[in-house]
């Protein structure tokens, strides 16, 4: 094999690793700023109290709608049923539920224990940052293939 060879495949090679990174990165801080930052904040942070449920959606996910009050305010959120609540059978409007709010911002509130969220959508971003990137590149492969 020539040296000129060897050097185009290894120059191949780091642009490929080097596009990897920056896709993984783009992918990983794209998903990442949607609920990260609110979980985090909410298992860190997160003050427990008790809601009750306004209404129920089951042809929307099976979304919950709950109320919670703060300091003599009352807050409204819509999630699904989390860690630490009955599962969405077995909720009735008027049921109480666990639900977690953020203290510097009572608005920022989560259904159930935030700490399980937190690690499902750290496990899902990885997951997402981590292998897109290689379908990406492999479609970016075949398609400079099929050019030559």
């Amino acid at each position: 094999m020539s040296s000129t060879v060897v050097n185009n495949s290894k120059h191949k090679a780091l642009m490929y690793v080097g596009l990897w990174i920056v896709l993984a990165l783009a992918i990983g801080s794209l998903l990442g700023s949607q609920n990260l930052h609110r979980y985090y904040a909410l298992d860190s942070q997160g003050i427990k109290t008790s809601g009750t449920v306004i209404a129920l959606e089951p042809e929307d996910h099976q979304g919950v709608r709950y109320s919670y009050q703060v300091a003599g305010n009352t807050y409204k959120g819509v999630g699904t049923v989390g860690s630490g609540n009955p599962k969405f059978g077995s909720l009735e409007v008027g049921t109480s539920v666990l639900v977690y709010y953020v203290g510097s911002d009572p608005g920022i509130s989560e259904l159930g224990e935030p700490g399980p969220r937190l690690q499902n959508e750290i496990e899902s971003v990885l997951m997402a940052a981590l292998t897109a990137p290689i379908f990406l590149l492999g479609i970016f492969a075949q398609g400079g293939r099929s050019k030559s």
